[in-house]
């Protein structure tokens, strides 16, 4: 009896050694791809993010691999997005006024809320999805939606049209009066108003160079190459 009790004991013990093996072994492929993966940034983005308090960095050092899931459809969508609490890759296949790609993503896909929605200014929405971070936030009544390349303000009033003509090609911080976007020279691609959205305006954001908190280690237990998340 003594002897099947001990047996059970090392056996359980076994499993949740391998169990924590699996978890660790889990955890280093999530950054071994975030490390591959996420190499660039919008500067909005960051900025945004700063501006909230919030490191980017730490982030993608908290994602751990039950609260990522393969990401679904992606990239720029339209306007109905900000009247809406749903991240907006959801639902950008069915949308008929989907503006870009709306190719299947095979990345991680992660969002996290932070601050307080009933407390100004609200709350910003940071997405990690196939290897794009981006970012949601209100800006006093109007709403910014980062990607990495792209963002889009939505105002909630209408623009005539020959306005909105008259805003293609020109830079950002001329049509839109805000502290973050002052001074950011971002051409305007695109600007439409009708009554259900108010005015939408889509404009380009360069990207710069983005390391993940993360660096490649030899690791002697497991003879293999390992992820250290420790500050880099």
């Amino acid at each position: 009896m003594e002897a099947d009790s001990g047996r059970m004991l090392r056996v359980g013990r076994f499993r949740r050694n391998l169990r924590q093996l699996e978890q660790s072994l889990e955890l280093q492929a999530l950054r071994m791809k975030l490390l591959r993966d996420v190499n660039q940034v919008s500067p909005l983005v960051q900025d945004l993010a700063r501006t909230r308090g919030v490191d980017l960095k730490e982030f993608l050092r908290d994602l751990r691999p039950e609260t990522c899931h393969p990401g679904g459809h992606v990239r720029y969508v339209h306007a109905w997005w900000a009247h809406s609490e749903q991240w907006p890759s959801f639902a950008a296949r069915r949308r008929p006024h989907a503006i870009g790609e709306g190719a299947k993503a095979s990345g991680i896909h992660a969002t996290k809320a932070f601050g307080d929605p009933h407390a100004a200014p609200g709350l910003l929405r940071v997405a990690l999805q196939d290897g794009e971070l981006s970012a949601k936030a209100n800006l006093g009544p109007a709403k910014l939606l980062a990607y990495q390349s792209k963002a889009v303000v939505v105002l909630r009033t209408m623009t005539p049209e020959i306005i909105c003509r008259a805003l293609r090609g020109r830079m950002i911080d001329e049509a839109v009066m805000h502290p973050l976007l002052a001074s950011r020279a971002y051409p305007i691609e695109s600007c439409f108003s009708d009554e259900a959205d108010g005015t939408t305006i889509w404009f380009r954001t360069p990207p710069i160079p983005f390391a993940p908190p993360f660096r490649l280690v030899r690791s002697e237990r497991l003879g293999i190459v390992d992820v250290d998340g420790s500050d880099v």
